[in-house]
């Protein structure tokens, strides 16, 4: 929960700090700053429906035993990919 509301407080700094820098872009203001603020306060409503994070890896394809690279996505198992190699789709566990 202590990193949940920190990567919220993070993410709705971020939108505010981009609504800042907008301030000085020229007719653009009229319409990035308000989005910008609206994006900061929408934001903690999608941040902690994240429960964790799959951080990545390799693995073994079980078909053709090449490497098969797993990319940083947020957690929802079973987990699904392709191997690059032999175009196979595959389901990825949790342990």
């Amino acid at each position: 929960p202590r990193e949940r509301t920190f990567r919220t407080v993070r993410t709705v700094g971020i939108f505010w700090g981009i609504g800042v820098v907008a301030l000085f872009i020229p007719v653009a203001h009229f319409v990035l700053v308000p989005l910008f603020l609206l994006l900061g306060l929408l934001s903690p409503f999608f941040t902690p429906a994240k429960e964790g994070v799959v951080l990545g890896g390799t693995a073994k394809c079980p078909a053709c035993d090449s490497e098969l690279a797993i990319p940083r996505m947020p957690e929802r198992w079973p987990l699904s990919d392709v191997c690059s190699s032999c175009k196979r789709a595959l389901t990825i566990q949790k342990a």
